[in-house]
Formats: structure tokens, C-alpha cells, sequence
């Protein structure tokens, strides 16, 4: 049971959060899109949908159950909208670029043209919290490129502003500059839905619980690796960098190219890394070929610093590397502690320094001894980029700003994480007995509820309480903003 005194330490640490800042400076790579807002016609739809055959309306049944849709057909579009609006939360789709051309097609000229993409979202919120951002991204159109925030930069190659074609001379231009003629714009549909707004499917309907929006994304187009004319300025740039941050792995298609590009990514993320400085973040998205994944999770060992996964992420993941049993236990039951023993293996499985799993209500990190940060600073840096996420989802702001986060109605933490102390607590104690041979004393227990730290033989757990946004406006985008402000917060 958490004391009234801890509960009060924490609610303190939060609102030390409110006016912190980053100082760090980050480079956020490769997804990069442009995003076309549009408000759902359903009455459209539903007047689509009603000339459909009994056995489309069946296979549609079938596929909406699913959690990884590929929309490569009309049918497959309504399923993956009868799965978002089922469960009333955000979810996105990959999709062919023969189904994003018929998307605009049916829904025609979109309501909003905004800045997308993973890199577009984490470099502009990275940037409004005070870090220094460089992005780099490939295709990365002209169109694209205008969309940029002028204070956030790209580094300067042959075309849009490098002096010559190999160069270990690290320079950078004005991302919104930094547009290429001739690369492709990516482009995503993210398409709104109100609260009551309903989905016919033959004789049944589909009812949105609340006002949310599925994202059709472009699936192909990403370029998960550098050009050969930055790559001898790679070291420099790992050297000037606290942080990388990457997406856009899961791009990758099985062709007579892939072992190439893997080799690549490979070779390009070891070279930044020859600066011990520099921590190096997946932002993890699942492959749409396991097999490739495999080989991917398989090359990259011991590569990145650190992941970020959600709860179903981590059971995909620790699936893909034999750890069955962690996966069912989680499966069984989403606890601070299934989530701990998950993260401890995909953090030995891949050779990482830090696990960091983002839940409602609470976040599990897992930390490799000996760790270069204090956990206490993780910690902290855990809840400042809590307070940046919950603040988004309440205010419903596509990028919180530091004004926004002083003026955060974020005040305390959840009794769900509070909770969650609780249950990694009454199952942690016999292993640090055995591994350790420390008894989980009283006053062990009494800073672990107050810290959220746990010393084991080989590396650090933390649970810390989060806030729950239980009136949000948005849930567009919370997990990839928390993951890179906490990142980015912890190596400030």
C-alpha cells in the first residue's frame, strides 16, 4: 500500500516536471510524411458500404478483428475503420499506394495539410521544448521540407546546400530548406470520426464510443539508412549528438535489396555510435514480414542503446525472439511485473542498455548495470515527459509548448501506477533475495514506493506512476511524444 507521503512525493516530482526543459541536442530520423487531415463523410461511406456483397461485408467482418490490417483494397479499408471506431482509440494502418490514391480519390481534397510522419511529429515537439533538432529523411519533398518549424535543421548534403559530394565537414541548412527535386512526397491520410458517428455493415452498425481518427500511412518509400555522400560526416555527427532517434526500420520489404540495406543501416548506426556519447534510440514498429524482423533483431544486436514498446509491441517482440512464456504471462495479465520479466529478456535478447514500456497509468524501464544515469534522473525524466504527453492529450495541441507545460492542469499522479508499484513490489522481493541475497526490508520498501527504484544483480527496475488523461482530446501521437521526451529529457 502506497503511503499518503509517497503519493505526495510523487505529485511534487510532477510538478517539478512543469518547468523543466530539454538541453540536449537530437537527431530524429527517417519516417517522415506530410499528413492529410480529413473529418469522415460517413453518410459517403455508408452509402459505399451498402452496395457491397454479403461475402465482402464477411471478409470485412473477419479482417476488422485484426490487429495488423495491410489496406490494399477497399474492403480492407472498411475493416481497418470498423476496428478504429470499434475500439474508439487511434490506430494506424499500413497501406498500398494504389489504396492511398483511391483514399483521396473517395474522399477528395483533404480539410488540413499538416506536417507528418514520425520525424515530423517528434522533431517539431523535440524542438518547442528546447532541444536543438536535426532531421534527416529520404524521399524528403520539397513539400515536405515547407512544412518544417525554420529553428529545426537538416544536415546539409550535395543538392540542398553541401559543398561537395564526401566530405567529413558536418554542416546544416533550415530543414524547411532542405527539400530535394525529384524525391516523392510520402504521403499519410489521417481521417477524424466523431463520438455517436456510425459504421453500417450490412444489417449491423459500428458506433464510435468517442471522437477519435484512423491513420492510413504510406507503407513503402522510407529509406532506413544514409546517403553515401553524408556517411563519412557520420562519426562528427555522433560526436555533436546527445541523442538519435529512429524510425522507420519496419519500412523495409523482402526484395534482392534488403540484405544490402540492412548492411547498411547496420554499418551507418555502428558509425554514429563510435562516439560513447551518444545514446541511440529505436522507436520500435513491427515489421510486416517476421522473417525479415528476425533477421533485423538478429543484426542489430547490440546496436541500439534503446526501445520503446507499448504493451502489445513487447508481446510481438518477445514472440519473435522465442521468449513465448514472458509473452503469455503478459497476455495473462498486464502487470508491472509480466511487463518487467518481458523487458529484462528483449533487453539481454538484444544487447540494450534500456528498455522503456510505455501503459496507461504507469511506465515499466528497464536499465543494464552499470547504467551512465543515475535512475533517479531516468525517473524524473519519466515523468516530465508524462506530464508533455498527458498535456497534449487534454489540450488537444499538436505540439505542446513550454508555456503549455507551466500552465498544465497535470497535477497528480494515477492510483493505477500507484498500484502498480504494489504488484512489482510483493513479486520482486523473493528474486532479490535469491540473486542478491538482500532482504526486501521495510525501509526498502518504503523508499521503493517513494523512488520506484529496485537495485537488482543486474540491472535497475523502475515503475513510475503516470497521470491518466481521462478527459483527452486527442490520442493522436501520445506514445511516440512521450518516448522522445524522455530520451531526450534523460540525456539533458
Amino acid at each position: 500500500m502506497v503511503s499518503i507521503e509517497a503519493k505526495e512525493e510523487w505529485n511534487k516530482r510532477l510538478a517539478r516536471a512543469k518547468n523543466e526543459r530539454l538541453r540536449c541536442t537530437a537527431l530524429v530520423a527517417f519516417n517522415a510524411a506530410a499528413n492529410h487531415l480529413k473529418q469522415l463523410d460517413l453518410k459517403k461511406i455508408n452509402a459505399f458500404t451498402e452496395r457491397m456483397s454479403s461475402r465482402d461485408l464477411d471478409r470485412i467482418a473477419a479482417a476488422s478483428g485484426e490487429a495488423n490490417v495491410f489496406v490494399d483494397s477497399p474492403e480492407r479499408f472498411i475493416a481497418a475503420l470498423a476496428a478504429c471506431m470499434k475500439r474508439g482509440r487511434i490506430m494506424r494502418f499500413p497501406a498500398s499506394r494504389d489504396m492511398l490514391e483511391w483514399v483521396a480519390d473517395f474522399f477528395g481534397e483533404p480539410d488540413e495539410l499538416q506536417l507528418g510522419g514520425w520525424v515530423g511529429a517528434v522533431a517539431s515537439q523535440l524542438a518547442a521544448l528546447g532541444a536543438e533538432v536535426v532531421v534527416y529523411a529520404r524521399p524528403f519533398s520539397k513539400k515536405q521540407a515547407a512544412l518544417f518549424d525554420s529553428k529545426i535543421k537538416s544536415i546539409a548534403v550535395a543538392g540542398n546546400g553541401g559543398k561537395s559530394k564526401k566530405s567529413k565537414k558536418l554542416s546544416f541548412t533550415s530543414a524547411s530548406k532542405a527539400g530535394r527535386e525529384g524525391d516523392a512526397t510520402r504521403e499519410n491520410w489521417v481521417l477524424r470520426f466523431n463520438q455517436g458517428d456510425s459504421l453500417r455493415l450490412g444489417a449491423s452498425f459500428v458506433t464510435a464510443p468517442r471522437s477519435c481518427s484512423l491513420a492510413i500511412l504510406e507503407s513503402e518509400g522510407v529509406q532506413p539508412f544514409f546517403d553515401e555522400e553524408i556517411e563519412p560526416a557520420l562519426e562528427v555527427l555522433g560526436k555533436r549528438t546527445d541523442v538519435a532517434l529512429f524510425s522507420g526500420f519496419h519500412s523495409m520489404r523482402e526484395n534482392k535489396e534488403t540484405q544490402k540495406h540492412m548492411a547498411l543501416a547496420i554499418k551507418h548506426l555502428k558509425q554514429l555510435k563510435s562516439s560513447k556519447k551518444i545514446l541511440l534510440h529505436w522507436e520500435y514498429n513491427p515489421f510486416d514480414s517476421p522473417a525479415l524482423e528476425k533477421k533485423f533483431l538478429k543484426a542489430c544486436a547490440g546496436i541500439f542503446d534503446s526501445i520503446d514498446v507499448n504493451e502489445p509491441e513487447l508481446v510481438y517482440l518477445l514472440e519473435l525472439l522465442n521468449c513465448g512464456h514472458q509473452a503469455k504471462e503478459i497476455e495473462k495479465q498486464e502487470n508491472s511485473f509480466n511487463i518487467f520479466e518481458g523487458a529484462r529478456s528483449v533487453l539481454d535478447k538484444l544487447k540494450l542498455k534500456r528498455v522503456q514500456v510505455h501503459s496507461v497509468g504507469f511506465h515499466t524501464i528497464v536499465l543494464a548495470k552499470p547504467y551512465p544515469v543515475a535512475p533517479e534522473r531516468v525517473r524524473d525524466a519519466c515523468l516530465f515527459a508524462s506530464v508533455v504527453a498527458t498535456t497534449k492529450a487534454l489540450t488537444g495541441n499538436r505540439i505542446v509548448s513550454l508555456s503549455d507545460l507551466k500552465a498544465s492542469s497535470v497535477s497528480s499522479v494515477s492510483d493505477t501506477g500507484l498500484n502498480q508499484l504494489g504488484v512489482l513490489d510483493s513479486a520482486i522481493a523473493p528474486e532479490l533475495l535469491k540473486t542478491t541475497k538482500v532482504k526486501f526490508s521495510s525501509k526498502m520498501r518504503r523508499d521503493y514506493f517513494q523512488n520506484g527504484v529496485i537495485e537488482l544483480k543486474n540491472c535497475f527496475a523502475l515503475v513510475v506512476p503516470a497521470p491518466i488523461a481521462t478527459a483527452a482530446k486527442t490520442t493522436a501521437g501520445l506514445g511516440s511524444v512521450f518516448s522522445a521526451a524522455f530520451v531526450a529529457k534523460e540525456r539533458s
